[in-house]
């Protein structure tokens, strides 16, 4: 499994939400248009405190856990740049704490993208996004897991996106430990569609 391929299935989040020709609402590809604002407040979930943040990603619940985290700390991200208004360090370490490589790199680009056009269609309050496990695809290493699941964004826009059924690579990388409310040192690598006939069970071997 080449790295690229790794590359191209994160550009996929990027072009998997479109919804016209402007700049894409958050980890997609289309900037919904805002028209009129929110009333209703979305709950904003806890942080999750189990002990079993952390270990081996080998089962749905376990992979849940993670995913329930990076969701949240996704949600305080976008409410710290609601806040802020512009990207700064802080900001992005808090990125940092969820995303790793390729998929840091696109989200950094699509929140920078949408602070430059003030945030427009974004729900305020902001609640947190919505990542579901449904299926380990392979679990057979230590520091990396595939995860078939959903990546909603929904709540974060006024207008309505599509949610994106498609993998999650979780990964451990040496010299990458807990920050920013992320006790644990598991990453999101590539979150977004596969290709098309692509091996799921040797994403890890290849990495």
């Amino acid at each position: 499994m080449r790295r690229w391929l790794l590359v191209a299935m994160c550009a996929l989040l990027a072009a998997s939400a479109c919804t016209g020709d402007d700049a894409p609402p958050d980890h997609t590809d289309s900037h919904p248009e805002e028209t009129a604002a929110s009333t209703t407040e979305a709950p904003i979930s806890a942080a999750p405190t189990t002990a079993a943040l952390g270990e081996n990603v080998n089962t749905v619940e376990a992979a849940q856990r993670l995913l329930d985290l990076f969701a949240h700390l996704d949600g305080e991200a976008a409410r710290m740049l609601l806040q802020k208004g512009a990207p700064d360090a802080e900001f992005d370490q808090a990125l940092q704490a969820v995303y790793l490589g390729q998929a840091l790199r696109t989200v950094r680009s699509v929140f920078d993208r949408e602070a430059r056009l003030g945030l427009y269609g974004y729900a305020r309050p902001q609640p947190d996004p919505v990542y579901k496990a449904m299926r380990v695809i392979d679990a057979r290493r230590d520091d990396c897991a595939v995860v078939a699941g959903s990546l909603d964004l929904r709540p974060r826009y006024i207008n309505p996106v599509d949610a994106i059924d498609g993998i999650f690579v979780l990964v451990v990388q040496s010299g990458i430990g807990p920050s920013g409310g992320n006790p644990t040192r598991w990453r999101i690598l590539v979150a977004g569609r596969p290709e098309a006939g692509q091996d799921l069970e040797a994403i890890c071997p290849g990495l």
